[in-house]
């Protein structure tokens, strides 16, 4: 049972799907948002509804400072069971169009926050040999698209961290689960960067609701399973990219 979990990204999404699904499971919950509001009234939902303990942790992972903050105070927990980075953002155009400081805010979202947080967390999993980590890359990785250079590039990064972790703690007590999906019906493509006619280039079947993405990898945890890739669609993507079964420029065509 997870009794404790922290969760970046909580407020919207992935992030807010695990948060309430394990607050629902009764759950003490520390929750990590860089939107103030919304991570109050998530924290507060949570509490009326299912009696949850939550503690909401403000801070702009893009900042050293708010992610130095964050790891301190999550590395003097007395238990964490879970741990879920979550938080992540898309920036779809070509490299040289977008402003450089997208680019750093990219990797110190995606990339430098998550391995600060496991390294956070992981001495204290391993002396209770217990814990689970999970971390969300993308399909979007194995599409080499000029659209994605960054963000392709840093969720490449998180598939071969984890499956890193995975092979040096599944032996002391530690799971980590390597979460890939595609594509996943949150607010992420709410931002100017995806137009509506974008968006329709994306089949209809092809799109998952998130609390089946989340309740899937929830229930995976307990097989110690590293690569978590729920749905029928998503798993058939995955296989044909990650095996290299279909021509490039064909799957080009259908990303966003």
């Amino acid at each position: 049972m997870i009794e404790t979990a922290v969760i970046t990204g909580a407020a919207h999404g992935i992030g807010k799907s695990f948060a309430t699904r394990l607050a629902a499971e009764g759950a003490q919950l520390w929750l990590v948002d860089k939107n103030e509001d919304a991570l109050a009234a998530l924290a507060r939902q949570l509490t009326d509804r299912h009696g949850a303990k939550v503690e909401a942790l403000t801070a702009n992972l893009a900042d050293p400072s708010d992610q130095r903050r964050v790891a301190d105070r999550i590395s003097a927990l007395d238990r964490v069971d879970l741990l879920v980075n979550a938080a992540g953002f898309g920036a779809p155009a070509a490299f040289h169009d977008l402003d450089p400081e997208a680019h750093m805010e990219m990797l110190d979202v995606h990339v430098t926050s998550a391995v600060r947080f496991c390294r956070a967390v992981l001495p204290g999993m391993v002396a209770h040999r217990r814990g689970a980590i999970i971390n969300i890359s993308s399909q979007i990785s194995f599409l080499y698209s000029g659209g994605n250079a960054m963000y392709g590039s840093t969720k490449r990064f998180i598939d071969a961290f984890s499956r890193n972790l995975h092979a040096t703690y599944k032996r002391k007590g530690v799971r980590i689960q390597l979460m890939v999906p595609a594509y996943v019906r949150t607010s992420f493509h709410e931002s100017d960067y995806y137009s509506a006619e974008t968006l329709k280039k994306v089949p209809g079947f092809f799109w998952m609701d998130v609390d089946v993405l989340t309740s899937a990898a929830l229930r995976q945890l307990s097989t110690g399973r590293l690569v978590c890739v729920p749905g029928f669609w998503h798993k058939i993507t995955y296989v044909l990219l990650s095996r290299y079964l279909v021509p490039m420029w064909l799957l080009r065509k259908l990303s966003i």
